[in-house]
């Protein structure tokens, strides 16, 4: 089902509610970790992720932190949410770096990520009448130039399977997921694209919830390279998604005026 979406005074609407009630998002306000993650079809061979750097260190704390981790020996990255989610990424980041990961096939891959995330029932201890708020790992890989994306949660019995198209990952439902469906479904779905809406979406989601939700910080795999956009890059991206709203508002208010 395709959403139809519409802006009223208060903010993005969808069907005659805004994006916070659509999304459901928690009335308690916590640290949040959110993922777009796209496959642009219409250029083989790429892969666009975006993530946002906040992350809690407990006593009310919260400092910028790279969420992804880029393992060049190994041609793969890889991230997390949930509780323990900094310790789960560094240690499936460690395992693979020992060569403790079958990577020779996706299935492998897949049966590697699913015993990782049984040996890390006991450090997490996941709460069963609460599957959905698991802590969870999210694995990239680039073996052969072909980029390949892997999910796995920490859950009794654990789960892992391969994505095959990306999508919005995350702490709760994450708020920028129904920019991403909206917008990127209509487009060309280039890497270029990708970037601008996933951007959008994700710097959209951290004005919305600016003390929980960090800044976008995005990363690129194509021509067989997979690398983090610079300062300068991502400055173009953010002026670009601030015109947007600007157009927007501006819009309004004429409409308002007249």
């Amino acid at each position: 089902m395709r959403l139809v979406l519409s802006f009223g005074m208060i903010g993005p609407v969808v069907h005659g509610i805004t994006l916070q009630e659509y999304c459901d998002l928690p009335r308690e306000d916590t640290p949040m970790t959110l993922h777009i993650v796209l496959l642009p079809v219409n250029e083989p061979n790429t892969l666009v992720w975006i993530a946002e750097t906040l992350f809690p260190f407990g006593a009310g704390s919260v400092a910028a932190i790279e969420k992804i981790t880029y393992i060049e020996s190994h041609s793969l990255a890889c991230s997390s949410w949930g509780n323990y989610g900094l310790t789960l990424r560094d240690e499936l980041a460690r395992r693979i770096g020992s060569d403790e990961f079958d990577l020779s096939s996706p299935d492998r891959v897949v049966e590697s990520l699913r015993g990782f995330c049984g040996a890390m029932i006991s450090v997490v201890r996941p709460n069963p009448s609460q599957p959905s708020s698991s802590a969870a790992v999210l694995l990239a890989t680039f073996l052969g130039g072909v980029p390949r994306l892997y999910w796995g949660q920490v859950s009794v019995p654990p789960v892992a399977s391969e994505l095959e198209m990306g999508n919005c990952l995350g702490d709760e439902i994450n708020p920028a997921k129904v920019f991403v469906d909206y917008y990127y479904e209509r487009s060309g779905r280039t890497v270029e694209e990708a970037l601008s809406f996933g951007i959008h979406a994700m710097r959209l989601a951290h004005e919305m919830k600016r003390s929980y939700i960090g800044e976008p910080d995005a990363w690129v795999y194509r021509d067989g390279l997979f690398r983090r956009l610079t300062s300068a890059e991502m400055a173009r991206y953010k002026a670009t998604s601030e015109a947007i709203d600007a157009s927007i508002l501006q819009k309004r208010a004429l409409q308002l005026g007249g």
